[in-house]
């Protein structure tokens, strides 16, 4: 906390003043906190196996080797009983990293993965609009709101469309900032009440690089 603020405590009416901020930053630190474990309890749940056979289908799709889109296999998979929460938490993902990992062989071109990966973006978008605050089981969760960056530099964007839809299923209100400059970001945490602020990194970015 800023050295100001225990030294403006001598007086009785900022005692007050402070008091109340202190207790307003740990609710919100509480807040912030219930959606995100909520989230990792979630994902540490033991889940039923992934069906290959749509997997396949969802990779295919999207790199355009079949007729049907993504969307419409993920309309299949849902007649079968599978949830959107797990095609997109747990299909999407493996798909992607298949992606990935046919780009490192080279058995795919980077304009295929590019590609591939807007298609499940956009299948992200499609089967998640019902995902909102409205639905959040802890009614303080649902008043909160949680900032998602990914900075100019990164270009890797599935990875935090993921992490927005499991953050709003647990409540939180979410703004997506894709592209984002560095004085963007301050502008918006500086004129929002954001009970968290997470950014979007890979694994070869330091937290020091992230820092400035």
């Amino acid at each position: 906390m800023p050295k100001n603020r225990f030294e403006a405590s001598a007086a009785p009416r900022e005692t007050d003043s402070s008091t109340k901020r202190s207790s307003v930053t740990s609710s919100v630190s509480s807040v912030a906190e219930q959606a995100l474990i909520f989230v990792a309890a979630s994902n540490a749940k033991t889940p039923a196996p992934l069906v290959d056979a749509y997997l396949m289908r969802l990779h295919d799709a999207s790199i355009g080797r079949l007729k049907e889109t993504c969307a419409d296999v993920a309309d299949s998979m849902m007649a079968d009983g599978i949830r959107s929460e797990d095609i997109a938490d747990r299909y999407v993902p493996a798909v992607a990293r298949k992606l990935g990992e046919e780009w490192s062989d080279d058995d795919l071109s980077f304009a295929s993965v590019s590609i591939g990966s807007a298609r499940l973006q956009a299948l992200l978008r499609r089967i998640g609009p019902d995902w909102s605050a409205d639905s959040a089981p802890n009614p303080l969760v649902a008043e909160s709101a949680a900032l998602v960056i990914v900075t100019a530099e990164v270009h890797h964007t599935l990875g935090s469309m993921v992490l927005a839809g499991q953050l709003r299923r647990a409540g939180l209100s979410v703004r997506l900032v894709v592209g984002a400059e560095t004085s963007e970001v301050v502008d918006l945490i500086r004129d929002n009440n954001f009970a968290a602020v997470l950014i979007s990194a890979s694994i070869t970015e330091s937290m020091e690089s992230l820092k400035t």
